[in-house]
């Protein structure tokens, strides 16, 4: 028999109705893993079980609250769950059905994905991932669930007209050369504190870059080298020399005051030229 975990006083709240008398989690087709709830709503029930791929019977908590089932039952208490770790079961396809007083009424399909033990014990983790919506969620691994919990939500900033994006176009070098031109690829990756930037050489002279000769204005402040370092991405050295034809020179701008902010709106210069406007 499966090992069961019940939670007395279960309260499931959701906004709309599906069919009654039907399963609404594990989705038809998904994929769970770690400790879940096998949960849906029943308008009248006797004894409600559950077998898992044709297991023994397992039984389930009839009569939480469910708002949403009041205009089709005429009264909520009609909610049903089953909290249980999923990694029983074992990684693969598998089938929930669901019986009131020993008659079928529905079943589920999905799949399960396990660490390879029914509890992972004495590991830690976290990390970000980006939600389709812009949101960056950091999410934690949690012993008590099996799985991953969010612990923050956060969205990246964005700007109309394209602040969080990247640029180029075509810079001269008038300081150390004779206006020998380079491609300029900026990104701002809108962290606020720096700003990726390409350069490739379009011609066999090279291009001269070199820190003093970057600038910044922002809300008509003008911000030299000294609120900045300008470094070389791979090497770290600060940028201040030759790029040559042929070789794409990776750099990227770091803040080291907060009176420039790259998250607001800025223009940048080169040699004196306004090469880019943010946004």
């Amino acid at each position: 028999m499966y090992r069961l975990i019940a939670v007395l006083g279960l309260v499931l709240a959701f906004s709309s109705v599906g069919w009654a008398d039907r399963i609404e989690g594990p989705a038809r087709g998904s994929t769970v893993s770690g400790i879940g709830i096998l949960y849906g709503w029943k308008c009248e029930a006797g004894t409600l079980t559950v077998r898992f791929d044709g297991g023994n019977p397992l039984e389930i908590l009839y009569g939480s609250s469910r708002g949403d089932t009041l205009d089709v039952c005429g009264d909520a208490e009609n909610g049903y769950a089953l909290l249980m770790n999923y990694n029983l079961l074992g990684s693969g396809r598998h089938t929930a059905v669901v019986y009131d007083d020993g008659v079928e009424f529905d079943r589920v399909n999905f799949t399960v994905v396990t660490p390879g033990v029914e509890v992972l014990q004495g590991v830690s983790g976290s990390g970000t991932v980006t939600l389709s919506n812009g949101q960056e969620a950091t999410v934690e691994w949690s012993e008590a669930t099996q799985g991953f919990v969010v612990t923050a939500f956060t969205r990246r900033p964005t700007s109309p007209g394209g602040l969080c994006s990247t640029k180029t176009a075509r810079v001269l070098d008038f300081n150390a050369s004779y206006g020998d031109p380079a491609t300029w690829s900026v990104t701002n990756p809108c962290n606020g504190e720096t700003l990726d930037i390409d350069i490739t050489p379009l011609t066999s002279e090279g291009f001269f870059a070199c820190g003093p000769s970057l600038e910044f204005v922002q809300s008509g402040v003008q911000f030299d080298n000294s609120h900045y370092g300008w470094f070389d991405k791979n090497a770290r050295d600060s940028v201040c020399g030759d790029v040559l034809f042929g070789l794409t020179k990776q750099t990227t701008v770091e803040l080291r005051t907060t009176s420039l902010n790259f998250l607001q709106p800025f223009k940048m210069y080169y040699d004196g030229q306004l090469i880019f406007n943010f946004p």
